[in-house]
Order: structure tokens, then C-alpha cells, then sequence
């Protein structure tokens, strides 16, 4: 695909953060991806779907909900990389120190703060030694995994439920909290 270049052309890193590139699902989600940028071996031209932004960080859709993270590593930015962000997301939400209280939280992207799921706080003082309080954090992490693939089965495919159907489905979890 020919897309025209002008100085503003966005570009996107060619590599996926987790190997691959991820093609097809940039495809779906709207873009239309050009040729590596000449002299870079790191990026790549794309044209974004009509509304979104690109920053030197992250592209946000058009409702400003941050839709592709941009990972830069090593000096001078020898080697980058992009990841699609999913709707639904599992993650680790520290209280008061890393690693010494945690709690995993099913949010949804353009919510961070008004949680799906979340399980209690697992804290460090509370167990005897590591490897106690590191069979109770997994014990945690399970029980969030159980419900995220109970309730949104798909949620590791990063283009799965940013359509009317899944906002039903959200829509239907928050009900019942």
C-alpha cells in the first residue's frame, strides 16, 4: 500500500512487543500500514484510523482511550517496540510499597479506577517469609485470572470487545457488582 509521506506521517515501531508483528490485528483495528521508513530499520509509515492521535508514547482512539504503547529500550534507541493495549486488562495495583503489598485488578482501558474485579491486598508482614507470601500473591493472581477468563474469555486478544458487543458485555459485568 502506497501511503503518501509528508514530514507528519506517523510512523510505528515495525517490532510487537512480544514478537511478531501483529499485522493483521493493526489491520482490523483500522490502519493501513506503508513501507519501513528509509534509512530506520525501527519504523514503519502508517496511516491511523480517522480520529486517532499519535504521541511519542501511544496512539489514542478517538475517544482519547490510549490504544498502542510504544517501547523504546536501550541507549539511543537502538531497538523499539509497539503493544496493542487490550479493553479488558489484568493487572498487578501495588498499595503502599512494590513488592510488599499487592492486589490484581480486572479493569477495563478506559476505566482504570472503577475496577470489574479486584482481589484483597496481599501484604508482606503478614506471612511469615518470601516464599509464604509468594504462594499467597499467586493464590491472589489466580483468582484473578479464574474470573477474567470466566467473564471475558477473549481478553488476552488485544482487538476483542471495543465493539457494541462487548460494551453489552462490560456493561453486563458492572451490573452485577
Amino acid at each position: 500500500m502506497m501511503i503518501k509521506k509528508t514530514p507528519l506521517t506517523p510512523t510505528i515501531p515495525v517490532k510487537y512487543i512480544t514478537g511478531g508483528h501483529k499485522e493483521a490485528e493493526l489491520k482490523a483495528m483500522g490502519f493501513k500500514l506503508g513501507e519501513k521508513v528509509k534509512g530506520d530499520t525501527l519504523h514503519r509509515y502508517v496511516e491511523l484510523p480517522p480520529g486517532w492521535e499519535k504521541t511519542s508514547s501511544y496512539i489514542m482512539d478517538e475517544n482519547g482511550i490510549k490504544r498502542i504503547s510504544f517501547y523504546y529500550y536501550q541507549d539511543s534507541f537502538k531497538d523499539a517496540y509497539f503493544a496493542i493495549c487490550p479493553r479488558i486488562r489484568l493487572t498487578s495495583d501495588y498499595g503502599f510499597r512494590q513488592g510488599t503489598d499487592t492486589r490484581y485488578v480486572i479493569s477495563e482501558a478506559n476505566n482504570k479506577h472503577n475496577f470489574l474485579f479486584v482481589t484483597h491486598f496481599t501484604y508482606r508482614q503478614d506471612f511469615p517469609d518470601d516464599a509464604a507470601y509468594t504462594k499467597a500473591e499467586n493464590r491472589s493472581h489466580a483468582s484473578a485470572t479464574t474470573w477474567v477468563k470466566k467473564h471475558f474469555p477473549d481478553y488476552m486478544n488485544p482487538i476483542a470487545y471495543w465493539d457494541a458487543e462487548g460494551d453489552e458485555i462490560i456493561k453486563k459485568e458492572r451490573m452485577r457488582k
